[in-house]
């Protein structure tokens, strides 16, 4: 993969203009290490926004897209919104990774599917309960 070199992460409007750009070439396969450095700068919620609202069309997910989305989906501190678009980018993008490796996507030694499991068991927003229930469900 190579990066398509979103630049100064300060930049926002620039990095959401690129973002966009690559989504409506069907091209962000190609700029997945950048779209994860999008989700780990974590200094504009816009970014991730965007980052997250597009990840579910990538064809080929690579583990760490997956991780790094994984990493937001279970951050209490982030916003809910971000959270919730995490939840349903996996529940499109761990079935891609399934049928590419025929293993289930990991985050952190367990499998996701089992952490979003295992979020549903502890108190949370009940909108965050039902965008988790939804992504577990398009998973079978």
């Amino acid at each position: 993969m190579t990066t398509n070199g979103f630049g100064d992460l300060r930049e926002w409007v620039t990095v959401l203009d690129k973002i966009e750009k690559l989504h409506d070439t069907s091209s962000l396969d190609t700029s997945q290490d950048e779209l994860v450095r999008v989700l780990n700068f974590r200094e504009n919620w816009r970014l991730t926004e965007r980052a997250l609202e597009y990840a579910g069309s990538i064809s080929q997910p690579k583990n760490e897209l997956i991780t790094a989305i994984c990493t937001v989906m279970c951050d209490d501190d982030a916003f809910m919104d971000n959270r919730i678009l995490a939840a349903a980018a996996l529940g499109v993008l761990v079935p891609k990774k399934f049928r590419q490796t025929h293993e289930k996507p990991h985050f952190n030694g367990t499998a996701v599917e089992d952490i979003m499991q295992r979020l549903l068991d502890v108190p949370q927003a009940p909108i965050f309960h039902a965008a988790l229930s939804q992504a577990l469900q398009s998973m079978k």
